[in-house]
């Protein structure tokens, strides 16, 4: 897990806990883990989903001004993914 992927896991993993202490288990989306314009968090969401991290747990729409529409994907961390986040040594400062 390179320093991106642990950052995101880091802040999905404390997304979840939020969330399911507020009762919202519908999954993170990008902006939900420290995302925003032109930010890596969503192809760094992919590539973790592609290697079985994170699943994609369905596609919203929201609004995209005035460029329309726009799908917005939502994610849940995976036993496999928590695994590899706590299999690797923690730097100073990470949960």
């Amino acid at each position: 897990m390179n320093e991106r992927e642990r950052e995101v896991m880091a802040e999905m993993l404390a997304f979840e806990r939020y969330a399911a202490e507020a009762g919202y288990m519908r999954g993170a989306r990008p902006m939900d883990v420290g995302g925003s314009n032109g930010s890596h968090h969503s192809a760094t969401l992919r590539r973790m989903a592609s290697k079985g991290w994170l699943i994609d747990v369905g596609h919203g729409r929201s609004s995209g001004g005035k460029h329309g529409t726009r799908r917005t994907y939502k994610y849940k961390t995976t036993e496999v993914g928590r695994a590899a986040y706590t299999a690797e040594p923690q730097t100073a400062g990470e949960p």
